[in-house]
């Protein structure tokens, strides 16, 4: 919604769907897992639903940490980025997080900052 992906991406490699949501570029490949949240707009917190991934991720073993973003973390690098969309009555969180994608094609593919 908010962004341009033809600064954000190589899109002439990759296919472009555009999120309502809104957020930065994401990528997606077999190796990312894809998460919703919905709750009622009154109930929806950010970091609580950030909170809430780290914890079921953890039972597995991986421990990761909530950065001031609310992007999820593991060993100082970013594996999880959020959207959001609120409406009058309900709200989304919505995410990825990499298992195990390609990092090669992904730091071929986005641009950073509009790079």
């Amino acid at each position: 919604r908010n962004q341009n992906p033809w600064k954000e991406a190589r899109v002439e490699d990759v296919l472009v769907v555009r999120r309502r949501s809104g957020g930065g570029t994401v990528y997606h490949d077999l190796g990312n897992l894809n998460f919703a949240l919905f709750s009622t707009r009154d109930d929806f917190v950010r970091e609580r639903n950030a909170d809430l991934i780290a914890e079921c991720i953890g039972r597995l073993g991986i421990p990761l940490e909530r950065n001031a973003r609310n992007d999820l973390v593991w060993r100082g690098k970013k594996v999880s980025g959020s959207a959001y969309r609120l409406t009058d009555n309900v709200a989304l969180h919505h995410g990825t997080l990499l298992v195990a994608s390609s990092l090669g094609d992904l730091g071929r593919l986005l641009r950073p900052g509009g790079e």
